[in-house]
């Protein structure tokens, strides 16, 4: 649902989230978020592609949960399905017969 948003989208999201860091350890307004976010195990916003691309890799490798590969299989027969649609069309155009 973030995936692919621009930075001036993404910076009141992680704007809350550091708030809601510093809210959850105590920590003083001037203190470094970087730190707590990292103790509560909370990664950037901006690594929202950097995730997608991993879980995707996972995926084509056999590594990923198996309910999120049953999904990207799902998707990729789809995907097929589309090219071979879209080919066969190429071809009645190229042969003239609609």
């Amino acid at each position: 649902m973030l995936a692919g948003l621009p930075a001036n989208r993404l910076y009141p999201l992680q704007t809350v989230q550091n708030t809601a860091a510093h809210v959850v350890t105590g920590a003083r307004r001037r203190d470094l978020t970087s730190r707590h976010s990292k103790d509560l195990h909370w990664r950037s916003i901006y690594r929202i592609d950097f995730k997608i691309a991993v879980l995707t890799w996972r995926c084509l490798n056999g590594c990923a949960p198996s309910y999120i590969d049953a999904t990207l299989a799902v998707v990729s027969s789809v995907l097929l399905l589309l090219l071979l649609l879209s080919l066969i069309l190429l071809i009645r155009i190229l042969l003239g017969v609609f």
